[in-house]
């Protein structure tokens, strides 16, 4: 039996179909999707409108120094890091025979307040107490040490020169 629509014209009406259902789905996927597309642009616009500046990256170094100022700002009044310093000499069994204070305050963001003490007692003893006091307190330096041992004398004397770093 012969059909009456010859094989060309079935072969363009079946891609007329297909066309036609192509264009059904993609009208009813992509209208949707179309109006994300311009939402997205609008938001995109709106977004290089904006008034808002970018954050700056920040180096490490100045990260790190801000950190720091940080730390000092959290530190206790420098009397009361004194007293902390005799509390702890007194536990070590370390005599502060005489003490010096001098607050060297410059027109920066860190104020630095020196400490020259005569130390006396066991070797031992003035190495822990100074490991201890520079445990507890992170923003003091020891800058300088001298040791001497008094003829007939059991103990050593020690001359330091100490620094609390503190923010004003």
């Amino acid at each position: 039996m012969k059909s009456s629509w010859p094989i060309p014209a079935f072969a363009v009406g079946l891609a007329l179909i297909m066309l036609a259902l192509q264009g059904w789905v993609e009208y009813q996927l992509l209208m949707p999707l179309s109006a994300q597309v311009k939402q997205l642009g609008q938001d995109i616009q709106a977004q290089r409108n904006s008034h808002v500046k970018p954050i700056a990256p920040v180096s490490p170094a100045h990260a790190r120094l801000q950190d720091i100022l940080a730390r000092l700002a959290q530190q206790p009044a420098d009397q009361a890091r004194v007293e902390r310093l005799h509390k702890i000499a007194a536990q070590h069994t370390v005599l502060v025979r005489k003490a010096s204070y001098q607050n060297k305050s410059t027109a920066g963001s860190i104020s630095r307040h020196e400490i020259q003490a005569d130390l006396s007692g066991s070797y031992p003893a003035i190495r822990q107490f100074l490991r201890d006091l520079m445990a507890q307190d992170e923003s003091l330096a020891l800058e300088s040490i001298e040791l001497s041992r008094p003829a007939g004398s059991a103990g050593i004397r020690a001359q330091v020169r100490l620094v609390l770093f503190s923010k004003p």
